[in-house]
């Protein structure tokens, strides 16, 4: 029903949600045996990132306001849109290296990953002070 979206401050082991075709689709963790999903109302703002879209597969997801952290994994190009609670500067790095530093824009934040032969990537994503 897109009437609701992902509480996800009650939820656990949820990466993200995205609306299509006029239904809620719901990202789930697979590194979570059993997550929880809890829906309210929809109110179009969360207080921590989500994830609205990836070419790759997402895992062992943790969020706070101002810091993702993930295992990301695929081949070829990894593209990745994320909804924020607010736009800022965010620091991008992939197995500790700095990709990039990122002006989100519109409340969603978009990573892009060169080519990769499937080899899971440990990305950490910081809000930059203001």
């Amino acid at each position: 029903d897109s009437a609701k979206e992902v509480d996800f401050g009650n939820s656990y082991g949820v990466i993200g949600q995205n609306y299509a075709n006029g239904s809620l689709y719901v990202y789930l963790d697979e590194a979570v045996a059993e997550p929880v999903i809890a829906l309210k109302e929809k109110t179009g703002s969360s207080a921590v990132p989500y994830l609205i879209e990836s070419r790759w597969l997402i895992s062992n997801y943790e969020a706070t306001p101002n810091k993702l952290y993930f295992i990301a994994q695929g081949y070829g190009e990894g593209d990745m849109t994320f909804q924020l609670p607010k736009d800022g500067k965010w620091r991008i790095e992939a197995d500790g290296k700095l990709l990039e530093t990122i002006a989100s824009s519109n409340r969603q934040l978009y990573m892009h990953i060169a080519d990769n032969n499937h080899d899971p990537l440990e990305i950490i994503a910081t809000r930059e002070a203001e």
